[in-house]
């Protein structure tokens, strides 16, 4: 019974290896397809393409002692390719597969864990933006009719932190694109998610931050001179 066992263990890992996917390639990068066989000669029939699209080849791999190779430089689209080959010494044909991606990686639990750790830094970093920012001062103090005793420079770092809680959002925004680009095979959510990070990122680069400059630097001036007044013992009034 026990040696029943192992020799179904050993047949399904060769089943098992053999019908393993050639693996995930970049986007219009030539593909190696490589196999190792009891034969002479074999050649490659066909590729399908993710779109159904079927490329009948019936071309003589190239051998190489048992190892035969047939290159593939036709890679213009993003998905699952099928491609069947056969031995010619034994007339036997099969079939397997191989990935097209934009960034050439298969989104893999390592991958996958290294983007849930970096999405949830970023959202931790978030979060403690916007509760910083919260527990901030947004003013100075004052007294009961509203004239300002003291310039509160900790006002300044509110808007700042705030500041910091948007490009958070931005670059979270960035990751999404990168997922949906490189690892998806329907390009259409990481697109999106790009164009979304396009407006906002030049949105802010042109607009947002030369205004939150702009803003800072007249509020410190205007600090500045309420300063001056609390020093010469006049109360600003507002």
């Amino acid at each position: 019974m026990r040696k029943i066992l192992l020799t179904l263990i050993m047949v399904m890992m060769m089943i098992g290896l053999a019908s393993a996917s050639l693996g995930t390639f970049k986007l219009d990068d030539c593909i190696n397809i490589r196999t190792v066989l009891n034969a002479t000669e074999a050649n490659i029939s066909s590729i399908s393409y993710p779109n159904s699209t079927v490329l009948y080849i019936n071309d003589v791999m190239t051998a190489n002692g048992k190892t035969f190779n047939y290159t593939f430089c036709d890679a213009t689209i993003v998905g699952n390719y099928i491609y069947d080959y056969c031995d010619i010494t034994n007339d036997e044909c099969w079939v397997n597969d191989f990935d097209i991606t934009y960034s050439g990686n298969e989104f893999n639990q390592q991958t996958s864990t290294m983007y849930i750790v970096i999405v949830s830094v970023l959202i931790f970093l978030f979060l403690l933006a916007i509760f910083g920012a919260s527990r901030l001062p947004s003013g100075d103090s004052r007294d009961e009719d509203g004239a300002i005793l003291q310039v509160n420079n900790l006002k300044y770092f509110r808007p700042v932190l705030f500041g910091l809680a948007w490009l958070i959002v931005i670059a979270m925004i960035f990751i999404m694109a990168n997922m949906g680009l490189g690892y998806m095979y329907n390009t259409g959510v990481g697109q999106f998610f790009f164009s979304i990070y396009q407006i906002l990122f030049w949105t802010t680069i042109v607009l947002m931050a030369p205004i939150f400059i702009i803003y800072l630097y007249t509020k410190v001036m205007h600090d500045k001179a309420i300063k001056e007044l609390i020093e010469r013992g006049i109360t600003p009034t507002p």
